[in-house]
């Protein structure tokens, strides 16, 4: 914990350190002082709700029994998000799905078109005031479609701005989402002020909401990585809370000692649960730490579990970290490439807690190479001889892919020449797309810092492929730092189209001077370009046009002119050039390149090209101040003009200036 110092005797001797309030006073719950009070406090917790129950039949009152969720899972966060005891806490909120068009947008969301979701959401946005219980309704709808992104940040900024006037039921849910939010984020120390917040201003907060909130300090040391705090917090939790069965408590309980080191204890407390795939992970782990399970036997009972088709993939890459790290202690080579695989795979939303397990792509490039010595032992290769190892690594393919990509990892980054290292890289990069979850595999192995601190080192044919994966993914800054690394295209590549496509990635990331660098250099290379190049070319100069890049836009539209073949493209480079003077409000330089537009080979051109210019034309005369050149060029429109709703736009802009005029006069 950060912040005053505050420290607290326990009899364990660990002090509690910072921000000591939330475990002292309002936090402390009254507990009973004798075993006759025990026995009280458990016979009327048992026996009331039976009472009440047989009172409520007598009344002829219908009871609703309501479904508790239980945790048979690992602590998503996703899922996590969502939960707000007590049941009755968010009663206006309840029954989403049947609120007209929420389903329809939600649906969106989980197809992966959150962004629309959140737009269509803001366009049947009521406020608070209007429509009280709609607008609840769509908040927590809002919340959802946050939690399906990852988009923590919006989240947590959305719900630190509620309006004033809302149930105290729904303010408590809403905070302690945000609560959540900001855990995600693993800022741990504004959690715990959101939550002081809450414990100390909500009169006689429930009993539930309270517990969840103290849960909520216990994470908000965790993702801070201050498992000693987390333990001291979570002795106080088990003062006054007595339900030892929990399974979130238990499993929070087991990280938080196998965190700090206390394998044995961990064991002792979660005993041979086996019914909880939750529990029965974090006990392999402690027994495995705790050396009262072998090695063998860790990795076969953590295979069996992995059957349960029922698993959620957090669980499912905590049990393959639990094998692992049993491999590592077997110096099975192969298991441990194999399981760090699929824990990193499933990327950073599903990864194991990372102050329990120590596992990130350094590791499982250490396991590869392991890996692959073993085989090129057994098999007498050498080192710097890498025609057999390309040779063993084929045959392996199908049969033992892990192998394959074990030797292709150890060619990357020993082979001695560069042709080498990219064919082991572009052999690597086809057996991943043959894995599930293999492009999240290669970008965690090559943006490792530790094997690769610069973009510029990670192989050429890997750069391209994560270009191609981050576009897919709409990671315009990933992508765009990783094409400024690239200077030419694939092999196989249309280097002109490439060359494009760089340009439009390093623009949409915000390096505008380096794609029109790009465009450039495109441009000089060809004297002359056909018209289907140029029209390409083009797209990507509108876009710097609309992020208002206007001189370098027109310094690219000039070139482009140079070099086109076609008259009348070279007309619509003109109209283009004319709107971007339009934008920069130099008006008289707009109109000329508009009249150049409509006049280029024929003076007297009046076909619809030339006549949607001269309508652009007389108005950035008139806004230059030249009405009379205006009007002129209006009269001439109306000439040759017969369709009756465009000659009354004409006529409409000729009053108008003659309005201007007469005003100006008065």
């Amino acid at each position: 914990m950060r912040g005053s110092l505050y420290r607290l005797p326990i009899k364990t001797g660990i002090a509690c350190t910072g921000d000591a309030r939330f475990f002292m006073m309002r936090l402390r719950t009254p507990r009973p002082r004798s075993a006759i009070a025990v026995v009280l406090k458990r016979l009327y917790a048992v026996a009331m709700p039976v009472v009440v129950s047989l009172c409520l039949l007598l009344a002829g009152v219908p009871i609703v029994v309501a479904a508790t969720p239980v945790q048979t899972g690992t602590r998503d966060t996703r899922a996590a998000v969502m939960v707000a005891p007590p049941a009755r806490a968010m009663p206006p909120v309840r029954g989403v799905a049947t609120q007209a068009g929420l389903d329809d947008i939600l649906t969106l969301a989980n197809g992966g078109a959150t962004a629309l979701a959140l737009r269509l959401l803001d366009q049947q946005q009521s406020t608070f005031k209007t429509a009280p219980r709609a607008w609840m309704r769509r908040e927590e709808v809002r919340v959802r479609i946050y939690v399906e992104a990852d988009d923590w940040t919006a989240m947590a900024a959305r719900l630190a701005r509620l309006p004033t006037g809302l149930p105290t039921d729904f303010v408590l849910w809403a905070r302690t989402q945000r609560v959540e939010a900001l855990l995600a984020l693993h800022r741990g120390v504004q959690a715990r002020r959101v939550l002081r917040r809450l414990i100390w201003s909500v009169p006689a907060p429930e009993r539930i909401w309270l517990k969840q909130w103290r849960r909520l300090v216990i994470r908000s040391y965790l993702v801070e990585g201050a498992a000693a705090d987390a333990y001291t917090a979570l002795l106080r939790f088990h003062q006054d809370y007595e339900d030892r069965e929990n399974v979130e408590d238990l499993a929070l309980q087991a990280r938080i000692l196998l965190t700090i080191g206390r394998p044995v204890e961990a064991a002792l407390v979660l005993g041979k649960r086996v019914d909880n795939p939750e529990l029965r992970s974090w006990s392999l782990l402690a027994r495995l730490r705790a050396h009262q399970l072998s090695p063998r036997r860790v990795i076969r009972r953590a295979l069996a579990a992995l059957r349960d088709k029922k698993l959620g993939e957090a669980l499912q890459a905590r049990f393959w970290a639990v094998i692992a790290a049993a491999a590592l202690r077997a110096d099975n080579t192969g298991m441990r490439a194999n399981a760090l695989e699929h824990v990193l795979a499933v990327g950073p939303r599903a990864a194991p807690p990372a102050g329990v397990f120590k596992l990130d792509a350094n590791a499982l490039w250490a396991a590869y190479e392991a890996y692959a010595r073993h085989f090129g032992n057994r098999s007498h290769l050498l080192i710097g001889d890498d025609a057999p190892w390309f040779a063993a690594a084929m045959k392996l393919e199908r049969k033992y892919p892990v192998k394959a990509r074990a030797i292709y990892a150890l060619l990357i980054r020993t082979a001695p020449s560069a042709a080498d290292r990219d064919k082991a890289a572009t052999a690597l990069i086809a057996q991943l797309h043959k894995r599930d979850h293999g492009a999240n595999l290669l970008l965690q192995l090559f943006l490792d810092k530790q094997i690769f601190p610069q973009l510029t080192g990670v192989p050429l044919a890997v750069r391209h492929e994560m270009v191609d994966i981050a576009l897919a993914r709409s990671n315009i800054d990933l992508a765009s730092a990783v094409m400024a690394t690239l200077s030419r295209p694939p092999n196989d590549a249309d280097a002109f189209m490439w060359q494009l496509r760089r340009a439009r990635i390093l623009i949409y990331g915000g390096h505008g001077a380096e794609g029109a660098s790009v465009l450039q250099s495109v441009l000089k290379a060809d004297a002359t370009l056909d018209k289907a190049r140029v029209a390409h070319l083009l797209q990507v100069v509108f876009d710097l046009q609309t992020l208002g890049e206007n001189d370098t836009a027109l310094a690219l539209f000039r070139l482009a002119f140079a070099r086109s073949p076609d008259r009348q493209q070279r007309r619509e480079i003109l109209y283009w050039m004319g709107g971007s003077r339009m934008a920069q409000k130099r008006y008289a330089d707009a109109a000329r390149l508009y009249l150049r537009s409509a006049m280029l080979g024929d003076p007297a051109a009046m076909d619809p090209w030339g006549q949607t210019a001269r309508y652009q034309a007389a108005g950035a005369l008139a806004k230059a101040g030249l009405a009379s050149d205006a009007r002129t060029v209006y009269r001439r429109l109306l000439a040759v003009t017969h369709d009756a709703a465009r000659r009354a736009v004409l006529n409409h802009d000729l009053q108008k200036l003659w309005l201007k005029h007469a005003a100006r006069v008065k």
